[in-house]
C-alpha cells in the first residue's frame, strides 16, 4: 500500500471517529428534547461537562426540562 493510500484510509478512521463523536450526542439531546415537547419531564439528561457548543445545548435541555416540570407542576 502506497503512502497515499495510508494517508486516505488514516483520513477516513479520522472523519469517521471524529463525526461520531459529534453525531451521538446531538442525537441524545434531540431524543431528549422530543420527550420534553411531547410533556414527558420523568427521565434523566445526560449533561455533558465542558465549554463547547455540544455541552452548552446539553445543559440548556436541562434548564428546559426542568422549566416545563415546574410549569406543569404549577
Amino acid at each position: 500500500m502506497s503512502f497515499s493510500g495510508v494517508a486516505l484510509l488514516l483520513g477516513f478512521l479520522l472523519f469517521y471517529f471524529i463525526s461520531a463523536s459529534i453525531a451521538k450526542p446531538i442525537s441524545a439531546v434531540e431524543a431528549s428534547l422530543a420527550r420534553i415537547s411531547d410533556g414527558d419531564t420523568d427521565f434523566p439528561t445526560e449533561i455533558i461537562a465542558g465549554k463547547d457548543e455540544i455541552s452548552r445545548l446539553t445543559r440548556a435541555a436541562g434548564v428546559l426540562k426542568q422549566n416545563v416540570a415546574e410549569a406543569y407542576r404549577l
